[in-house]
């Protein structure tokens, strides 16, 4: 696991690129530990890159090569220039490994099924279900980093043993998370569909 790994980035040669007259530097600290930045139920919140804002914790990485973008403006006379940096940047380590968010109460194997109890607090209730199918040509390409930013994508994964047939996750929908991914969804070469129990399923 890629963590305590710490990056500098500079963004000066971009800032200059577009006009600018000022330097920033942004220090980026990436602790896949701290899983707590992952949850709605945790009162951590986001970051926010403005002000003196110049250390950025990260979780969710692991080992591969990434970018970091800033993006911004400048002042045109009374109009204002849309503008963005980035920086590439390189983490040694193993791949990202999926786990369960802190919202998750308990896991069972039952047979041919994973059933995942996971309860962030807020929300209506609902049941997503997740299976191993053929990669479907329409699928959504997901990226393990991706799937560990959607708490009920992430449990399902997580809970996910090519020995079973299927994933059953019982949650909410959470204010907080983002839209549940639905449909055939590709990751590190394996097919999955995903749907809510008692929903006709459609792909976003």
């Amino acid at each position: 696991m890629a963590h305590g790994q710490t990056t500098t980035i500079r963004t000066e040669d971009g800032f200059l690129a577009t006009g600018g007259r000022s330097q920033r530097t942004w220090r980026l600290t990436v602790d896949n530990d701290v899983t707590a930045r992952l949850d709605p139920r945790a009162d951590t919140g986001g970051v926010r890159l403005d002000g003196s804002v110049t250390r950025v914790p990260v979780a969710g990485l692991g080992g591969g090569v990434y970018a970091f973008v800033v993006a911004g403006w400048a002042d045109e006379g009374e109009a204002r220039r849309p503008i963005a940096v980035g920086a590439r940047f390189r983490l040694r380590g193993p791949p990202l490994a999926l786990s369960h968010t802190e919202a998750v109460e308990r896991v069972d194997h039952s047979g041919a099924t994973v059933t995942v109890d996971a309860d962030p607090g807020l929300g209506d209730p609902v049941t997503y279900v997740l299976s191993c199918t053929r990669r479907a040509a329409d699928a959504r390409q997901m990226l393990p980093e991706e799937a560990v930013t959607n708490p009920p994508v992430r449990n399902l994964l997580a809970a996910y043993d090519p020995a079973v047939e299927e994933v059953v996750l019982h949650t909410r929908r959470h204010p907080a998370y983002p839209n549940p991914v639905l449909g055939p969804v590709t990751m590190r070469d394996t097919g999955f569909e995903i749907r809510i129990r008692g929903e006709t399923n459609t792909s976003e």
